[in-house]
């Protein structure tokens, strides 16, 4: 038998209230997750969360449920329901990197939040396992206020980078996707609704290869060095797209990081793509990092005249 216990306790500096949960037994070999949640949001309240470049889920929003995993579709550990000049937020304090994630099932009459922490894979023979902290807080004001703290709370217990150029915190626009046959009469127009110097460019046609057929393959086209030359000097910021991710079962450097091949956490089967015959790697992997920035790098290098900004 395996018991589960969920403890709530007052964190007395703080004044946050700490919710816990662990378990204790014997072997359960399909135990991979705890949960616990709040089932009574009132769905008048927006939830916002940092996931898929950032939500704001309203009463009006086309939402019915999805679950957000960190780190994959969570980009930071919390989330934040917010009403009229006040709310309150729920955040891990996890910095060890554990995986957890948060289900949002937003109902008829309300919004129902669970959150979870995850065992670390193969999920068999776990007889105890602690999860994370989670903190419920209440604020007053903007939904802003708890991002900015928790923002300079992982400021503090994270590795940030510092070498980021001073023109990050000008950014007001990106866009992604744009093909490099895009004319110059588009980007004159843009010109004229927001400053070029607070627009991010994102363009996946540099590559010659771009959906999957060679990847990690970066060579890029033959017009991408004056295509970036042309945004540039218009003042844009430019941001090749590239895929951190996959590679090609047929291309040439699969041999050397197959063993980096992800698989599924229950059956152990290797994981496919969306494109037939491409592989999930495990960005875990150093080797696989290292080979993969190589390969960036060549590609990006060969635009030698006009070398993009991120």
């Amino acid at each position: 038998n395996t018991t589960a216990w969920v403890k709530a306790q007052l964190d007395t500096v703080t004044k946050d209230i700490v919710v816990q949960m662990r378990t204790s037994g014997s072997a359960r070999s399909d135990l991979h997750r705890l949960r616990w949640g709040i089932d009574g949001v009132d769905i008048l309240l927006d939830v916002i969360m940092p996931c898929s470049g950032g939500a704001r889920i309203k009463q009006s929003s086309p939402f019915s449920r999805e679950y957000f995993m960190w780190p994959y579709h969570l980009g930071a550990q919390f989330a934040v329901a917010h009403g009229n000049n006040e709310g309150f937020w729920i955040r891990s304090d996890d910095t060890a990197y554990n995986f957890k994630g948060v289900d949002v099932n937003k109902l008829s009459t309300r919004t129902s939040l669970a959150f979870d922490g995850e065992v670390t894979a193969p999920f068999n023979n776990t007889t105890n396992y602690t999860g994370v902290n989670w903190r419920i807080s209440t604020y007053k004001g903007n939904w802003t206020q708890p991002v900015h703290q928790y923002r300079e709370w992982m400021a503090k217990n994270y590795e940030f980078r510092t070498d980021t150029p001073s023109w990050v915190n000008d950014v007001k626009l990106s866009l992604y996707n744009i093909d490099i046959a895009a004319t110059d009469t588009l980007f004159s127009q843009l010109a004229g609704l927001v400053s070029p110097s607070g627009v991010i460019v994102g363009t996946t046609s540099w590559l010659q290869n771009v959906w999957g057929q060679l990847w990690p393959d970066y060579t890029p086209t033959s017009t991408a060095d004056q295509w970036l030359f042309k945004r540039k000097r218009s003042g844009f910021k430019i941001m090749p797209w590239v895929n951190v991710l996959q590679c090609r079962q047929d291309s040439p450097f699969y041999p050397t990081y197959q063993q980096f091949h992800q698989s599924d956490p229950f059956t152990g089967a290797l994981i496919p793509t969306w494109y037939t015959g491409s592989s999930f790697m495990n960005p875990a992997s150093s080797a696989w990092r290292q080979g993969l920035v190589g390969q960036i790098a060549s590609g990006l290098n060969a635009l030698y005249s006009y070398p993009p900004h991120a």
